[in-house]
């Protein structure tokens, strides 16, 4: 079976958030990701600088391995599962589409047959009203943060999860 480097990624991350920091065996254990595979990630992880390994000073063949950014992770994890949500439907169509100005992805799930030859009309407009809707949200959060100390930009992530009916 072929490993999914998203899934296997993902899975770390997941359980370097719940245990804080752990040793590479108890990852490999709750994981299950097989050696020489969890090897390669945690090396890629920690390259691309969204793992830290310290060995420990009171054994020096302990390494601890934890998350450099807890909320960059959070959100990278529950962006596979949604993606992998969306995969396990009947008939799946999705695209990631990023948004300027906004710091976020967009995916549509398309079920119906009609909307999928419209699809990227379709993504993009509602990019576009998503990008307008944030940039006004994030001016309302401005005004009524004013009196508390904190501004619009100082929120790292925000969620906005919308569906429609289909027939």
């Amino acid at each position: 079976m072929l490993r999914s480097l998203r899934e296997d990624n993902a899975k770390i991350k997941k359980f370097l958030m719940e245990k804080g920091k752990a040793e590479w065996k108890e990852i490999a254990e709750a994981t299950e990701i097989p050696a020489g595979t969890l090897s390669k990630r945690i090396h890629f992880l920690h390259q691309r600088g969204d793992i830290d390994v310290r060995v420990d000073p009171k054994n020096l063949r302990r390494k601890w391995i934890s998350l450099t950014d807890r909320k960059k992770a959070q959100g990278e994890v529950l962006k596979y599962e949604a993606t992998s949500f969306i995969e396990s439907l009947k008939d799946p169509s999705y695209v990631e589409k990023p948004i300027k100005n906004v710091g976020c992805s967009l995916f549509v799930s398309s079920i119906s047959k009609d909307a999928e030859k419209y699809k990227e009309n379709l993504i993009s407009t509602f990019a576009l009203a998503i990008e307008k809707s944030a940039e006004v949200i994030l001016s309302l959060v401005d005004v009524a943060a004013k009196g508390h100390g904190f501004k619009a930009s100082d929120i790292k992530m925000a969620w906005v999860i919308t569906y429609g009916q289909g027939e």
